[in-house]
C-alpha cells in the first residue's frame, strides 16, 4: 500500500472549522462519532472499566436484531443516548435508544440496486460505517450513493452519487469529516477502476474537489506546494511515470477508508489498495525487467512496484 497526504487541498484551506463539535464529542470517550474513535485514528478506548478482572463479569443485557442478515463491518456509532447502526447491503441505518434497552428511535431503508453492487463488489461486499457531524449521520452506499441524514429524526437530507457501479466503482468506505467536508473513497480496483478520494459539502451534497490516486499530476492534485521526500519522486509526473503507457487509465488503487487528519497542521492522510490488474506485467513495458540468479526480479527501466 501507498501512503499519500495532502495538505489544504482544495475548500480544505483557510475555512473556518465547521464541525468543532465532532472534536469536543470524540475527547469523551463514552462518544464513538467516527469509526476509528478519533481523528488520529488510534482505533482505541479511553474507557477503562473493562480490563482483565472486570471481564468475567460481563452479561447481556439486551440484543437487536435487523432484518438484513449478512456479517456486519461497520462499527456502530454513539453519542449520548443513542446508537447509530449501518447494516451491510442494502446499507439500512437504524437509530437505537440506548435508554431503552436498544429500542428503535428511526430506520432509514435507501433506494439500492442491491443485485447489481452485490455483484459488482469485492470480498463479501460490505460496507465499512457512518460518520457524525453537527447532528448528521453521514455514509455511503455499496452502489455508490453518498447520503446524509438528520441525526435526531431520520430525515433524508440530501443524497447524490459519487461513483459508477455499472462499471465496477462502488463505495465501500467510511469516509471523515474535515472542515465542512465530508471525504470519501471509492472501491473496485478488482474491476480496473481509477481509485480516487472526493469530498461533498455536508450541508448541501455538492461535491467540492476530486483527486485520483494515479494519471497526470492535475488530476492527482500534485501542483507547485508538492515537495517529494523520495528520489523516485523527484520525476516531472511522479503520479503517472511509473505506469507503462495508458494503464494508469484501469489502475486500480482504491481506498477503503480509515482515514485520518491532523487538526493541528491540517494535513489528511490515507492509503490505497491493489493496483489493478494484479498481473504487474500488464503495468509495465515488456522486456524490461530480467531476473538475477535467485530469480528475483531486476528493473531496467526503473519503474518500480
Amino acid at each position: 500500500m501507498g501512503m499519500l497526504a495532502w495538505v489544504c487541498a482544495g475548500s480544505l484551506c483557510g475555512a473556518a472549522l465547521a464541525n468543532d463539535d465532532v472534536l469536543k464529542l470524540s475527547r469523551d470517550p463514552a462518544n464513538v462519532v467516527m469509526p476509528s474513535l478519533t481523528y488520529n485514528g488510534w482505533n482505541y478506548s479511553a474507557l477503562d472499566q473493562i480490563y482483565v478482572k472486570t471481564v468475567k463479569a460481563l452479561s447481556v443485557a439486551w440484543t437487536a436484531r435487523f432484518e438484513v442478515f449478512d456479517s456486519h463491518e461497520s462499527s456502530p456509532l454513539v453519542v449520548g443516548d443513542t446508537m447509530y447502526i449501518l447494516t451491510p447491503k442494502p446499507n439500512f441505518v437504524y437509530a437505537l435508544d440506548l435508554k431503552q434497552n436498544g429500542a428503535i428511535k428511526w430506520a432509514f431503508h435507501p433506494t439500492m440496486n442491491v443485485p447489481l453492487a452485490t455483484a459488482q463488489a469485492c470480498c463479501g461486499a460490505q460496507s465499512r460505517g457512518l460518520y457524525y457531524a453537527e447532528n448528521k449521520i453521514f455514509y455511503a452506499t455499496l452502489d455508490g450513493q453518498i447520503i446524509a441524514l438528520n441525526a435526531t429524526t431520520g430525515e433524508l437530507l440530501w443524497n447524490t452519487v459519487g461513483t459508477d457501479i455499472v462499471h465496477g466503482e462502488g463505495m465501500s468506505s467510511n469516509g471523515l469529516i474535515i472542515h465542512n467536508l465530508f471525504v470519501v473513497g471509492n472501491e473496485g480496483g478488482e474491476r480496473g477502476v481509477r481509485g480516487k478520494v472526493h469530498a461533498y459539502d455536508i450541508n448541501t451534497g455538492r461535491r467540492a474537489w476530486m483527486f485520483y490516486n494515479m494519471g497526470p499530476n492535475a488530476e492527482v492534485g500534485i501542483g507547485p506546494k508538492f515537495k517529494p521526500f523520495y528520489a523516485d519522486d523527484k520525476v516531472a509526473n511522479p503520479a503517472l511515470d511509473s505506469w507503462f503507457g495508458t494503464s494508469w487509465k484501469r489502475g486500480g488503487g482504491t481506498t477503503f477508508g480509515f482515514y485520518t487528519w491532523d487538526p493541528e497542521t491540517d494535513i489528511m492522510y490515507y492509503s490505497t489498495g491493489s493496483c489493478s490488474p494484479w498481473n504487474p506485467d500488464y503495468r509495465r513495458e515488456w522486456g524490461k525487467y530480467d531476473t538475477d540468479a535467485n530469480g528475483a526480479l531486476n528493473s531496467l527501466s526503473g519503474v518500480s512496484e
